[in-house]
């Protein structure tokens, strides 16, 4: 195991570590350090926010092991241009100890990213970044200043957004929404058999949600909003545990159970009758 300084802007095109991990990255300086390959240290470190950062760009499939932070409040950002389907795999928690600025998925083509472990920290995450559109997967706790779909620029790209319980539920932090003036498509998953607790009312310009044998939670309170939500799969679930609206059409063969004050706002069953309410 040993260290790696970075101070300088630098491009790794193989990859770093292996069988066995590098224990330290630190990139200070405001440097942007691109990487092709996989990625493998027991901790890195992102210092001040002012434009440095980590690009992953491969063309391959790339994995990141280990944790990200930022050194002092939220510095850092993270860019996914990757252009492979399998895209970059995280494997380890990010901002655990201290957040990164940014985390921001997409390029001129689409760029996938699966976070595996939690992100505990990050001023905010952009999935959708340029033309082509973005995907992202979180497998476990999420917690951001902002989570948004689109960078707000008026263009055509798909940007699917999914949280995937498999694992176990998990609550996402932050308030989701899709970019303003954009004409991206922006659709939200919710699968994996467990609950999903949004923790923080959306706002406007997601254009749909799919619950897939799987429960979406408003335990942490406030709103739902999306013009379809659509529920399928085995004991699918919208439940209402906070007081909030749900804005938007709720149809499938799911069940909307409401446990708080509420207000539905859209129609039930509009195209495929609910389960049960």
């Amino acid at each position: 195991q040993g260290l790696l300084d970075l101070d300088e802007t630098a491009t790794f095109v193989g990859n770093i570590g292996g069988s066995t991990s590098i224990r330290l990255i630190e990139i200070v300086a405001n440097k942007i350090i691109t990487f092709s390959g996989n990625v493998s240290a027991t901790t890195t470190t992102i210092a001040n926010n002012a434009g440095g950062g980590i690009t992953l760009n491969g063309t391959t499939a790339q994995t990141w092991t280990g944790t990200i932070n930022g050194t002092d409040g939220t510095d850092g950002d993270i860019l996914i241009t990757n252009t492979n389907a399998s895209g970059v795999t995280f494997a380890g928690v990010i901002g655990t100890s201290q957040s990164v600025d940014a985390i921001s998925i997409g390029s001129s083509a689409s760029s996938t990213a699966v976070f595996n472990a939690a992100v505990t920290g990050a001023g905010a995450i952009t999935v959708g970044v340029g033309t082509g559109g973005g995907i992202a997967t979180f497998k476990a706790a999420t917690t951001a200043g902002s989570i948004v779909l689109g960078d707000g620029v008026a263009n055509a790209g798909v940007n699917t957004l999914t949280f995937d319980g498999t694992t176990a539920g998990f609550t996402v932090t932050g308030a989701i929404s899709g970019a303003a003036a954009d004409s991206d498509v922006n659709t939200i998953n919710i699968i994996g058999g467990n609950t999903i607790t949004f923790a923080t009312a959306m706002t406007a310009n997601v254009d749909a949600i799919n619950i897939t044998s799987a429960t979406l939670s408003n335990a942490g309170g406030g709103d739902i909003i999306a013009p379809t939500i659509t529920l399928s799969g085995t004991s699918a679930a919208l439940q209402l545990a906070a007081a909030g609206n749900v804005t938007g059409d709720v149809q499938g063969a799911g069940t909307l159970n409401v446990d708080a004050d509420a207000i539905v706002v859209g129609n039930i069953g509009s195209s495929t009758a609910l389960t049960a309410i």
